[in-house]
């Protein structure tokens, strides 16, 4: 990953994704005051952004005061403090004073009912700038583009009101780049409502139209029907099926709206808050477990008219677990050397860990079940080795200090991949 040369302003967001506790009670709202927290019907309950306040200025390169340490560091203390569970993404900008500014008024802007992000990941031979630039010349205006240290590449960040509009821009993105320094080889979008949509008059919504599709999972069979039957008076036209799968009923409206969005979430607070009052009589206080709002949006263009992308999958290289090896020897080499140079104590227990870690993920990898998970790990490990490999070689005596901020950062960033992608692949292996 490049990132451009001579930053004026380094600007980093904190994107926390909450999800509900493990007895599935629904979070209060809004769980921050950082002004972009908003409600998410999806896997994840909300989403919200926060900045990260850097010290400055930098004095040194020095690994304990480098911006990204920094904003781990912050990460990591955050984490330590929540009480529902959540995973993070740490988002980085370079801005000029221009961008700065409309980077301030793009944050502080509550008018949009709807907050999208989008986690980019590039192809093989992609450009990170040119895709960036792309995103730009698509995205004309309320939009963002960060890069991230994390599994993803980029991140965009859009405030509008059009599900559509967003759509079909996105999907230029997705397929649109013909070269292949712009092709992009995965996409994930959230999408979270903000809390000034949930107590606005209609001033926030627009009159598109839309498909849209609730699947919920039955926790409490008679709540459920009454659920059913409330939205069904406030909704006739809105179809109730039941799903095989991961959810168990569906509630799909061929001409939604954002109003009925509205609607749909105040339903199912109220429905929630009197499970609360009768919570005493039963058994357990919750009527449904799993909970996935799917928009539906018709296609303006057909996919090749997007671009023309043919995209030959992942390649797995056939010597993975020798240039694996290689590395993981040239980072001991390059440890050793340190660790001798400034007499620090070897840690062979991490050594272990670490060598131990890194055979485990090309595992996941060669496993058609666990390929999508090794397809997060290997990358990680890899450029962890290599980074490190290069820092142990620049360092200056503070080694073991920094030794312990790269344990502990790189430990937390491990389970954070490791969560998000099980709750993506493998939702019923989630574990709060």
């Amino acid at each position: 990953m490049c990132i451009p040369s001579n930053p004026q302003i380094l600007d980093v967001r904190a994107v926390f994704l909450y999800s509900r506790d493990v007895d599935l009670r629904p979070l209060d709202f809004p769980i921050s005051n950082c002004g972009n927290c908003g409600l998410s019907m999806s896997h994840y309950d909300q989403i919200c952004v926060e900045q990260v306040v850097l010290d400055s200025p930098i004095q040194s390169d020095l690994l304990t005061e480098s911006p990204l340490a920094q904003a781990y560091q912050h990460s990591l203390m955050l984490s330590r403090d929540s009480k529902p569970p959540r995973q993070e993404i740490l988002a980085f900008a370079n801005f000029s004073d221009t961008e700065q500014a409309y980077a301030e008024r793009f944050w502080s802007d509550q008018t949009q009912p709807v907050f999208f992000m989008t986690l980019l990941n590039l192809g093989p031979h992609a450009d990170l700038s040119t895709v960036e630039a792309r995103i730009h010349s698509i995205f004309d205006a309320q939009t963002l583009v960060y890069f991230t240290f994390d599994y993803n590449d980029l991140v965009i960040f859009h405030k509008g009101s059009s599900f559509s509009e967003y759509v079909h821009k996105l999907l230029k993105v997705d397929y649109g780049g013909n070269d292949s320094s712009a092709w992009i080889s995965d996409s994930i979008t959230l999408y979270s409502f903000p809390e000034s949509f949930q107590t606005s008059s209609n001033a926030m919504t627009t009159p598109e139209v839309f498909g849209a599709y609730l699947r919920m999972g039955v926790a409490n069979t008679s709540v459920m029907e009454e659920f059913r039957q409330r939205l069904l008076k406030d909704s006739p036209s809105t179809e109730v099926n039941y799903i095989l799968g991961r959810h168990d009923i569906g509630f799909f409206q061929p001409n939604a709206t954002l109003e009925w969005i509205k609607a749909v979430q105040e339903l199912i607070r109220s429905t929630s808050q009197e499970m609360d009052k009768k919570a005493a009589d039963l058994v357990s206080p919750i009527w449904y477990t799993t909970s996935t709002l799917s928009i539906r949006i018709p296609p303006e263009e057909s996919l090749p008219e997007l671009g023309s992308i043919v995209w030959n999958g992942t390649h797995i290289q056939s010597a993975l677990r020798d240039s694996m090896k290689t590395a993981y020897e040239k980072f001991c080499a390059a440890y050793e050397d340190t660790r001798y140079e400034f007499g620090i104590t070897a840690d062979d227990v991490w050594l272990t860990w670490l060598k131990t870690g890194v055979q485990q993920a090309i595992s996941f990898l060669e496993n058609d079940l666990t390929q999508e998970l090794g397809l997060c790990l290997v990358p990680l490990y890899q450029d962890f080795l290599h980074y490190s490999t290069d820092l142990w070689k620049k360092l200056e005596p503070l080694v073991s200090m920094i030794m312990i901020s790269i344990r502990g950062a790189f430990f937390e960033e491990k389970r954070n991949v490791i969560l998000w992608t099980c709750s993506k692949t493998y939702p019923f292996l989630w574990i709060a």
